[in-house]
């Protein structure tokens, strides 16, 4: 099964390679690390570094509470963090660029990942959230190279993906020293695919122990006054294709009971702003693109940030938070970072992603899942023109994260089982 995947994974490999291409300019405006997805690294590392590899700038923004931690405990200690998207890859080097080296993940092919594991010779490698690549795991597992896991996770939707190979997904995961789970479903999950029972735990999600920049509060408060000053806000962050379409027209439904309210619309991925910006159009919506306005007053009902790296001071800015990608079947997009924020949050119905702790939400009363554009509109509505409603709703947000905080020391246990701070060099 291995081989097959190797030879349809050459198969496609130009074409994957072009789409990264593609991907990469869109997302940063630059190319895409090509050497190194061919396995090459710019130098090598004199001592054997710890390896984290995060995939998206979720999962790298997951990580940072962990790589800040290893650093402090060891400044000494090189670090390799390997991501695979360049959002992702930006972020890390502009915030771990000076005490870590960044680079791109190598294609899961044999001769590119040997070639970087030539090169790297990590005593450790630590896989944030799931990244099962089978070529990558075998060479580790050949090297000796203990793979760990964490803050693991497999939605109902991923395992059913993966239960359609399960005997190379098994093979995989039999090659993990520990897998790490978030909740007891993702452990359940893991095993049912193959993990071994006696390598698989629950310690929670990293990114309860990421707290927000400590000044978000304060950018917050000053961009709501420079762009909206008392004019209501109501923030929908990392939307998807499909659903912009849906919550400008439940904004107008809210317009007619707060007229002065204002729609700031952060698109998951940001080259996507002028379709959005076509969709306010259509809708008869005046639309201000952040990039063009800048930080003048926003006169018009629907602003659209088209760039990344301000979510955080929008949800800050916000007195409601709607969080994508669960209007449609993605599985929602992080509801911790408003609620760390202490916002109240709207979401569509599509959590599996976040099952747990939207149900737990759900219940305090931190988060309202809606069905429909009609239920948004309302749920919008009650609580722009509801201060203690919206009050009530973030504090209990920001109990919920406070509540599900000590992954991140449970994982360091556990990392510290596999020999993190012990030289280990392998040969290729």
């Amino acid at each position: 099964m291995r081989i097959l995947y190797s030879v349809v994974l050459t198969l496609v490999g130009p074409f994957a390679f072009a789409w990264l291409a593609v991907r990469s300019r869109r997302q940063t405006g630059a190319p895409d690390a090509w050497r190194e997805r061919l396995g090459r690294l710019p130098a090598t590392f004199e001592r054997a570094p710890v390896w984290i590899h995060a995939a998206s700038l979720g999962e790298a923004q997951a990580a940072q509470s962990l790589i800040d931690t290893l650093f402090a405990r060891d400044p000494d200690q090189p670090l390799l963090i390997t991501t695979f998207s360049a959002t992702a890859r930006r972020h890390c080097r502009e915030r771990f660029g000076d005490r870590a080296r960044v680079v791109a993940l190598p294609y899961d092919l044999p001769l590119f990942v040997n070639r970087f594991l030539r090169s790297a010779r990590p005593r450790l490698a630590i896989f944030v959230e799931t990244e099962i690549w089978p070529n990558l795991y075998r060479a580790l597992a050949r090297r000796r190279v203990p793979i760990v896991i964490v803050s693991a996770r497999l939605s109902p939707h991923a395992f059913e993906r993966y239960r359609r190979f399960r005997g190379l997904i098994a093979y995989c995961l039999r090659q993990a020293a520990q897998i790490a789970a978030q909740t007891q479903a993702d452990a359940d999950r893991f095993i049912a695919l193959g993990a071994p029972a006696a390598r698989v735990s629950v310690i929670g999600n990293l990114k309860f122990d990421t707290p927000p920049p400590p000044d978000s509060a304060v950018r917050g408060a000053t961009l709501r006054r420079t762009l909206f000053g008392e004019r209501p806000v109501w923030v929908a962050g990392s939307t998807r294709d499909g659903e912009e379409e849906i919550l400008l027209s439940a904004f107008k439904r809210v317009r007619e009971r707060v007229p002065d309210c204002v729609l700031v619309l952060v698109p998951r991925h940001p080259e996507r702003a002028s379709a959005v910006a076509a969709l306010a159009e259509a809708a008869d919506l005046d639309a201000a693109m952040r990039s063009q306005s800048g930080d003048r007053p926003c006169e018009a009902p629907v602003l659209i940030v088209d760039a990344i790296g301000e979510l955080m001071e929008f949800y800050a800015a916000a007195d409601v938070v709607f969080v994508g990608g669960t209007l449609t079947d993605i599985g929602g997009h992080n509801i911790l970072e408003p609620a760390a924020l202490g916002r109240p949050i709207v979401t569509g119905p599509s959590l599996d992603n976040w099952r747990f702790l939207a149900d737990e939400m759900t219940t305090t009363g931190a988060l309202t899942p809606v069905a429909d554009l009609a239920e948004l509109a309302e749920t919008v509505s009650r609580l722009l023109t509801d201060d203690g409603a919206r009050e009530t709703a973030g504090a209990a947000a920001q109990a919920g994260v406070e509540k599900n905080r000590g992954a991140l020391q449970r994982a360091l246990r556990l990392i510290d089982t596999q020999g993190a701070g012990r030289d280990q060099p392998h040969s290729g």
